[in-house]
């Protein structure tokens, strides 16, 4: 039987491996996930999830794109999009509803639209919801008629 034994990656490495990723070569995350020993997978999914919940949080305020003004809230974005597609891809719906269940909702209107494919791979129901929440959230401010004034 081959061993299938990989190092443990630091979180240095893991967010650089991150801020790289392609989603191309055996040697991807995505496949790391999928072939590491249960331990090591959720070592590794638990540092991206606790990376995502960090970067969730830069960029909750309107986004302001590439505009050379704020390059931290930029590579923020870049990473909890990448940690989405990573997550959903090694199908790991629990880490994904772990990573943006709570900050979802305040994660800017772009940054939430890009992240929705990703929630929509998964099966679990709460996924969905959140994704509904978010579409009705953005049409009660785009439509005058739904808009609830004070």
């Amino acid at each position: 039987m081959a061993c299938n034994a990989q190092t443990h990656l630091s979180n240095e490495e893991l967010r650089s491996e991150l801020e790289r990723y392609s989603g191309e070569g055996s040697n991807s995350i995505v496949e790391r996930i999928k072939t590491a020993q249960p331990l090591e997978r959720k070592q590794i999914v638990d540092a991206i999830v606790e990376m995502a919940k960090e970067d969730a949080g830069r960029v909750t305020v309107p986004f302001r794109g590439n505009d050379g003004n704020d390059n931290a809230t930029t590579r923020a974005r870049d990473t909890i999009l990448r940690v989405g597609y990573i997550l959903s891809e090694a199908g790991q719906e629990d880490a994904i509803l772990e990573a943006f269940g709570e900050t979802y909702m305040r994660i800017e209107p772009d940054t939430r639209g890009a992240l929705a494919l990703s929630l929509a791979k998964c099966k679990d129901p709460r996924a969905l919801q959140l994704i509904d929440e978010s579409a009705r959230e953005g049409k009660r401010q785009t439509d005058p008629r739904l808009k609830i004034t004070s």
